[in-house]
């Protein structure tokens, strides 16, 4: 058996080493080339209640979706017409494009929050941009024909990856490769700056650093493709100082989540009140709480309390999701309190992933103290209870849903919930390999 599992994991280890260098040599990465000269797409992002989003148009009579922007995908899949599950979802419709050439192949992901699946299509693609259009040619791309349960995407049509790399029952080639005027695949995303029209942020493709708004970069390299934006992370505030790294992974969401002890430390220490499913602090003391420090891949973050703080109504409370399940998937998950401070970019042709500071007014916030210590094991009893109450509740909602077609949309709230959707929480990463269907 010992023989067995160790020839196993050699074969997998010797496969993604080999994987790794097909996609180098597939994507021509040229270590020298400076992205500062490349053409640079800029897209506006919106506010969701999961996730951040924005907007495209597919096939030849340029059909509009929303889409989730999401780093733990590596592919853009949209409803079909045939979809009887997809509700009020706006559907492609393959048949009236002149320009959709069907693969002959299926795709299909699973996941704690639910199973989407169906074909993939060929088709051309255009990306919502400020400045100019983003055109993908020939993109290939999911058409959903069932998604179940997904609730976490009630208010949008799709997902669209920044994954390099297709794994977990992902299929196709990535999305990130099917930019053809980019030489490489890059990215920098950037929440720092709001506007009136409702846009929150931006995500560049072909820049590296938003050099407008972000400052003091730091990097580190990617040493897994597989999981580019996962690290054993040290992450404390003030008192609050767990002895163990977590496995901390990026993800454009709203909160910052983690298991319950996790989420009890943080809350307590920042002098929040378990109140109505939100971590509740006094507003007029929210500029006291300390900085959420971060040792990501041993680059020191800090998160000022101002970034972690979203108003409902006239409450002040804490973006910060308990997310269960952890041990199997990442920990942790850094959303949007990190992406408000720091601008986050990532170059795949060098092989880094880096940090630069949003250009503000700095403080000291680093040194001020924990407003309680000691409330975080009672804290994380009632989190628990609470966590296991709903458990209860949704899975008798998810066997009622089961016997309902199409599924009922859910008025939710634009602000963070104080249990991270299924969908970010505990997921078996698939350690089998996907082969690209086409080139």
């Amino acid at each position: 058996m010992f023989i067995f599992v160790t020839l196993t994991l050699c074969i997998i280890s010797t496969c993604r080493i080999v994987y790794a260098i097909a996609i180098k040599k597939d994507l021509k990465l040229d270590p020298h080339i400076h992205l500062d000269n490349q053409r640079v797409y800029r897209i506006l992002l919106e506010s969701a209640p999961h996730g951040y989003t924005h907007r495209i148009s597919a096939g030849s009579r340029n059909e509009e979706f929303t889409v989730m922007v999401t780093m733990r995908n590596s592919m853009l899949w949209i409803p079909s017409i045939n979809c009887t599950e997809c509700g009020s979802k706006r559907k492609f419709d393959p048949y009236k494009s002149s320009s959709f050439t069907n693969t002959g192949y299926n795709w299909s992901i699973q996941d704690d929050d639910g199973t989407v699946g169906g074909m993939l299509g060929i088709d051309n693609l255009v990306v919502e941009p400020l400045e100019s259009r983003m055109d993908i040619a020939e993109c290939i791309f999911g058409l959903a024909t069932r998604i179940s349960d997904y609730d976490n995407l009630e208010e949008v049509d799709g997902l669209f990856g920044l994954l390099p790399i297709a794994r977990g029952g992902m299929s196709g080639r990535p999305l990130m490769r099917q930019i053809g005027t980019l030489l490489n695949p890059s990215f920098t995303i950037d929440l720092s700056q709001q506007s009136q029209a409702g846009t929150v942020g931006s995500v560049f493709y072909g820049r590296v650093w938003n050099t407008d708004s972000c400052v003091n970069e730091a990097s580190v390299q990617i040493y897994d493709q597989f999981n580019p934006y996962q690290y054993e992370s040290k992450i404390s505030m003030g008192s609050f100082k767990p002895s163990h790294a977590y496995k901390a992974m990026l993800e454009l969401i709203p909160f910052i989540s983690g298991p319950p002890e996790f989420v009890a430390g943080i809350a307590s220490c920042a002098g929040a009140e378990y109140i109505d499913g939100y971590y509740e602090v006094n507003c007029d003391e929210a500029n006291s709480i300390p900085d959420l420090t971060i040792a990501y891949a041993q680059v020191p973050l800090h998160i000022s309390s101002d970034k972690f703080i979203t108003k409902v109504g006239d409450r002040c409370v804490l973006a910060l999701a308990v997310q269960l399940g952890a041990g199997l998937g990442p920990d942790v998950y850094l959303g949007a309190p990190l992406f408000k401070q720091y601008c986050i970019s990532v170059n795949f042709a060098e092989g880094w992933l880096g940090f630069a500071e949003v250009i503000e007014a700095p403080t000291n916030s680093s040194l001020k103290e924990c407003k309680v210590s000691t409330q975080s094991t009672s804290l994380a009893t009632t989190i628990r209870s609470t966590l296991v109450t709903r458990s209860s509740t949704r899975s008798t909602v998810l066997s009622t849903r089961s016997t309902q077609s199409p599924h009922t949309t859910e008025a939710m709230d634009s602000t963070t919930k104080t249990t991270a959707p299924a969908f970010y929480q505990n997921s078996l990463f698939s350690l089998m390999l996907s082969v690209f269907l086409i080139r």
